[in-house]
């Protein structure tokens, strides 16, 4: 019996599964199976799995019933003691597995263990480090209940809570992952962070364009079955501050994805639900904005930036009231980002606009040895 079983669930990524596959392969902790399953795929992805003769891995076919239902299917055929997800789009790094073990040794209590991420393109080149544990120190349900801070293939859990609590709910479509974390920690799984980067979660250009709304409606939908459990009207924080999170979290996306309109209306609904929402989070949701607007797949922060602040309904005055300490923050963040784009120009006019707005910028050696770079650079170009 293996440790650690790896479900990869796939539908039609024939050309990236191979990557997620040897990702998987080249875990320094080898005492694994990886269990593929097709769900229902119409390329080649058969013939891919074919061409993989490695004796650690399995194929299933099914007809699809959806990212859950593959999922489900992995863990009932699987044999681990811990269970890893990783999406046929994603990677895992070499010491992803061996640092969680490692974790549940010294904490034999843990019950999932979850890491840092990168996002990655499509040539698998890091866009951007995440590192939750810097917001979300604890992995408990009061951070659950308002966030999900991992993707998938960040994880590592113990099989018997999985069948504690039941599989992955096929119902949704979307934000499964979140239901399932979330019903972990209302039955009292206890779970930590491994302070290091253990995937890359993949962005596609694509998924510039998907539907922010539906993200959103799920969100809604899995708290309507979270307050379905008796014992979870007995949560100490206010039902109503709970939705308004989710509402302004989805309002989030819409911003990210330029769905302005339905962005609008949820923050509306979150201050409606929960009037000091946006008080409540202080400088934290300011800094919010400029992570959504420097996300690795919006080009130009600074115009995104200045549609979000069209778009906000009149009732949204907590952050209306500090567009000018925004926008500080966002050039700030525009410019370092360019600098590690190696977008030179786009560096210095993000440096002028963060010395018009915040002149003590010129203090941090930082910026300068940064600023000089970029100028060199630039002159060689």
């Amino acid at each position: 019996m293996s440790t650690v079983s790896v479900v990869i669930p796939s539908y039609n990524r024939a050309d990236l599964l191979p990557h997620a596959i040897q990702s998987v392969l080249d875990q320094s902790y080898t005492d694994l199976e990886i269990i593929v399953v097709d769900d229902g795929s119409t390329d080649h992805t058969r013939q891919v799995i074919q061409d993989i003769t490695h004796p650690k891995v399995r194929y299933i076919y099914q007809e699809n019933r959806g990212l859950s239902g593959a999922r489900n299917t992995g863990i009932e055929v699987s044999r681990g003691e811990f269970i890893a997800f990783l999406d046929s789009d994603d990677i895992i790094y070499p010491n992803k597995l061996i640092s969680q073990i490692q974790q549940f040794d010294k904490n034999p209590e843990l019950g999932l263990v979850a890491g840092g991420y990168n996002h990655i393109d499509d040539y698998g080149r890091v866009l951007q480090e995440l590192l939750p544990w810097n917001v979300w120190p604890q992995l408990d349900l009061d951070t659950w209940i308002k966030v999900c801070p991992v993707v998938p293939a960040s994880v590592l859990v113990r099989r018997v809570w999985i069948e504690k609590v039941g599989h992955f709910d096929e119902k949704f479509r979307r934000v499964e992952d979140w239901d399932m974390w979330l019903r972990l920690a209302h039955a009292g799984c206890k779970m930590a962070w491994t302070q290091e980067i253990v995937c890359g979660y993949r962005l596609h250009t694509g998924q510039m364009v998907r539907d922010a709304t539906s993200q959103k409606k799920g969100y809604i939908a899995v708290l309507d079955k979270f307050f379905t459990n008796p014992q979870s009207n007995n949560f100490h924080l206010p039902k109503s501050q709970i939705y308004a999170e989710a509402y302004l979290r989805g309002a989030y996306l819409e911003y990210k994805y330029s769905q302005l309109v339905e962005a609008k209306q949820d923050v509306a609904q979150a201050i409606q639900l929960y009037p000091n929402i946006l008080k409540s989070k202080g400088d934290n949701v300011l800094r919010d904005l400029v992570a959504l607007v420097t996300s690795p797949l919006i080009s130009d922060p600074i115009s995104h930036l200045e549609a979000v602040f069209a778009n906000l309904p009149q009732t949204a005055e907590y952050v209306i009231n500090r567009k000018k300490q925004t926008f500080t923050l966002a050039y700030e963040a525009t410019f370092f980002r360019s600098y590690h784009r190696k977008e030179w120009r786009r560096t210095l006019e993000s440096f002028f606009k963060v010395v018009v707005s915040k002149p003590s910028i010129l203090l941090n050696k930082g910026v300068i040895v940064a600023l000089v770079k970029a100028c060199i650079n630039l002159i060689r170009a």
